[in-house]
């Protein structure tokens, strides 16, 4: 999702909502009526309209798999999540210069990123950024079990009645678990910069000490 820290990439801010920290206190903060069986009408409704959203994001978007220098040097820092099975996309269907990530598939509305994200040549901090965001979104998913649960986590704050009414920038930017990711970006950043990039901002293997 788009944050404050990516203003040089990706132009003005949008404000995201308070969100708890964690992805713990996000599962907490589930309510027990979107998590009982079967699942109420209201709380299927929602499930509904958040699988809708997420088809029409990604239509007709080619899938892309991240470089393997990438899976073998991120991979560590994103336990639990297969960066092998990752994929993205440039997406369009969403606000200008976003990205969405749902579950494993993230969808980023730029196309210069996509394709320099899929040649492994990004190479500035604003770049990785973006990318170490998102990625922090594909953990919580597979932290939280499934792309069912992970959806309830997304929609659970909101009304019904408001989620039938948003647009799809509005959608966007309720989406939940965004502090806890923008933490994730920024642990990973200060990794990899003592160890994993060189002097053209590119991403390297660490290197041996002997």
């Amino acid at each position: 999702m788009k944050v404050p820290y990516f203003v040089a990439l990706l132009g003005p801010a949008a404000v995201m909502p308070a969100v708890p920290p964690t992805v713990a206190a996000q599962v907490q903060a589930i309510s027990a009526a979107c998590n009982s069986a079967p699942l109420p009408a209201a709380c299927q409704a929602k499930l509904v309209l958040y699988q809708t959203y997420m088809a029409n994001l990604g239509a007709g978007v080619a899938q892309r798999a991240l470089p393997p220098l990438y899976r073998q040097v991120l991979g560590p820092h994103y336990t639990g999540a297969n960066l092998a099975n990752h994929r993205f996309g440039f997406g369009t269907n969403q606000p200008p210069n976003n990205a969405t990530t749902d579950c494993d598939r993230t969808y980023y509305n730029s196309l210069e990123f996509s394709n320099r994200l899929e040649q492994g040549v990004l190479a500035s901090q604003a770049e990785f950024g973006w990318l170490l965001h998102e990625l922090a979104h594909v953990q919580q998913c597979a932290q939280l079990g499934s792309r069912d649960r992970y959806a309830r986590t997304w929609f659970d704050h909101l009304q019904l009645a408001a989620m039938q009414t948003m647009n799809l920038a509005e959608l966007h930017d309720e989406m939940a678990m965004e502090q806890a990711a923008d933490t994730k970006r920024q642990t990973v950043w200060s990794a990899l910069d003592n160890c994993c990039i060189d002097q053209n901002g590119r991403l390297i293997r660490p290197l041996a000490i002997t």
